[in-house]
């Protein structure tokens, strides 16, 4: 049975998202408004889709 994503790729993608949570919360505390939070997460490397839902992809990663 073959899944989406490999045992080391899975273990480093959930850490990542430790620290994509972080600073999100960071970001939303220091912003003022929607447009200001978006720009600080791109001060911070992350790439940002900004649709019906916020998206973030760390730089290097494959998917958002």
């Amino acid at each position: 049975m073959e899944f989406g994503i490999t045992r080391p790729d899975w273990e480093v993608e959930k850490s990542y998202s430790k620290l994509i949570k972080e600073d999100v919360q960071y970001s939303a505390m220091l912003a003022e408004d929607e447009r200001h939070f978006l720009y600080l997460l791109k001060r911070l490397g992350y790439e940002v889709k900004d649709g019906a839902h916020i998206e973030l992809k760390v730089p290097g990663m494959k998917r958002y």
